[in-house]
């Protein structure tokens, strides 16, 4: 045999080799790899509107971003802001009930583009003073087609007098929604405080 031909054949010996070699120690072609999987989405804030309850209010009255309802009677709970009682800054929102009606709350809504397949965990510091009844306690739902799908209540709920604590409810969203609903409801007498709240989606 030719050196020729010794040297070609000892050269197809050593790429058998180290090819078996990259195989034995998972290491291979890029054209060999499978394709990666989609990273998965990180954790990120949801914005809210006015989330610091900082914005003074409006000429006509109410709280910028969130909604106010109460059950049957609309006078029942009184909603403001409050430059006294606060967790940060220069304001927090008060709920106090003036009625018999048993509930009264506040509430923001954002579409749910984005969010939906996500759990989102959503988060604020809460205040009581003498709350009684079933006491105080953070709301997250869901809305499809103006319908409510699911939602979670904290649970247990905020009694008597206690000073800020922060707490937090999670909901996994299902891919039907079209509506995210936050809020904070006070059930029964007393006096509740909101602020700095916060909304998550988790990856």
């Amino acid at each position: 045999m030719s050196a020729k031909a010794v040297r070609s054949a000892h050269t197809g010996v050593r790429g058998t080799i180290m090819a078996l070699l990259l195989v034995a120690t998972g290491v291979c072609c890029a054209a060999d790899a499978p394709p990666s999987a989609a990273p998965a989405p990180a954790a990120h804030a949801i914005k809210l509107v006015n989330p610091d309850l900082e914005a003074q209010p409006a000429a006509g009255g109410g709280i910028e971003g969130w909604e106010t309802s109460s059950h049957a009677t609309a006078n029942a709970y009184t909603f403001d802001l409050d430059d006294k009682v606060k967790h940060a800054g220069n304001a927090g929102l008060r709920i106090r009930r003036s009625g018999k009606e048993p509930w009264g709350m506040v509430h923001q809504t954002l579409p749910a583009a984005g969010l939906a397949g996500r759990t989102l965990v959503f988060s604020a510091w809460l205040r009581t003073d003498k709350a009684s009844g079933e006491g105080a306690i953070l709301t997250l739902r869901t809305l499809a087609g103006g319908a409510v799908g699911s939602h979670v209540f904290m649970d247990p709920p905020v009694t008597g007098t206690r000073d800020w604590k922060r707490y937090s409810v999670r909901l996994a969203i299902p891919r039907s929604t079209s509506v995210v609903e936050i809020g904070a409801m006070l059930q029964g007498d007393g006096t509740l405080w909101l602020d700095d709240a916060e909304l998550v989606a988790l990856p």
